[in-house]
């Protein structure tokens, strides 16, 4: 009999150290990540498509037409960015994200810089 409870021991302490070694190469091959993204998938399938509407999310981007269309080239004046935040604030925004780098002074006016930043502070976070 103590033999027996010696052996399943020993054989339940391989099954551990096995399992151990099984779930990390899982997670060394990506299998988990893939995993994680197929429920992912899933849950959007499941819920159906949502129509633009719907979201609640609207983008106002830089395009061709913006470059035919304003007086000013890029680099566009730092006012048109403030005018455009200031509106979407007066719009009722909740959330204002300027995916555009300003990595240098202004070109056309440095009162330009200080205004931009001024709507900034004023949008309330």
């Amino acid at each position: 009999m103590k033999k027996f409870f010696k052996k399943s021991w020993q054989l339940g302490g391989i099954l551990i150290i096995a399992a151990i070694i099984f779930t990390f190469l899982l997670h060394v091959l990506g299998i988990f990540e893939m995993l994680e993204y197929k429920s992912f998938d899933l849950g959007f399938r499941l819920r159906g498509p949502k129509t633009v509407e719907d979201s609640g999310i609207v983008l106002v981007t830089i395009d061709d037409q913006s470059f035919l269309s304003l007086k000013h080239k890029w680099p566009f004046p730092r006012s048109y960015f403030a005018r455009a935040i200031e509106n979407l604030a007066a719009a009722g925004a909740a959330l204002i994200v300027v995916d555009v780098e300003f990595t240098e002074p202004s070109i056309v006016d440095p009162y330009d810089d200080q205004s931009l930043s001024q709507v900034i502070r004023n949008f309330p976070h």
